[in-house]
């Protein structure tokens, strides 16, 4: 399904129970609402394989967290953010690529993604909030960019593939098990 610019709102469990395998949100300079209910989202228990996010988003719950048939995700020039636990527990994501404007990854944003081997961090990230990329099982290789002046507590811990990481000097503050185990 292909989610047009003109959609502002999409409300609880609209595409719940279906088929769904790929999902893109158009590019558009404004967000859009997704009214998830008590954690349920939108595309709740859909085989989603593909998302690509467009623009930024408002949302009460976690729309893309705990897919384990999820493998690839793009995201926009047009966003800014990974919100908290945005993909946690996504355990088949494979290649996620991102948009050159993202500021902030949250909290949680990748927690278990044990599939996930490498990401490409852009340019203008300055944040990577707590447990970001916690139990990222398969995760080697990681290239913190120059602008970056935090790295949260447990942000990569139990990264056990984790075999190389590069910390510009923009860095001044690594918080609590950062990069242990």
């Amino acid at each position: 399904i292909t989610i047009p610019a003109s959609v502002d709102t999409i409300g609880a469990w609209a595409f719940s129970n279906g088929g769904l395998k790929n999902v893109r949100f158009d590019d558009a300079d404004r967000p859009v609402r997704l009214w998830d209910y008590a954690g349920y989202c939108i595309f709740s228990d859909n085989p989603l394989e593909s998302v690509y996010l467009g623009r930024n988003y408002i949302s009460d719950g976690r729309p893309f967290r705990g897919y384990s048939t999820l493998q690839n995700v793009i995201v926009s020039d047009m966003v800014t953010s990974i919100q908290p636990e945005e993909f946690k527990y996504s355990q088949g994501l494979r290649i996620v690529m991102l948009g050159s404007n993202i500021t902030e990854i949250g909290q949680s944003a990748f927690e278990h993604c044990d599939t996930l081997a490498s990401i490409t961090l852009p340019e203008s990230l300055l944040r990577i909030d707590e447990y970001a990329f916690y139990r990222c099982d398969s995760l080697s290789v990681v290239n913190i960019p120059s602008n970056v002046y935090q790295i949260g507590g447990e942000a990569f811990r139990y990264c056990i593939d984790l075999e190389s990481i590069t910390i510009p000097a923009s860095v001044d503050t690594i918080g609590a098990w950062a990069f242990s185990n």
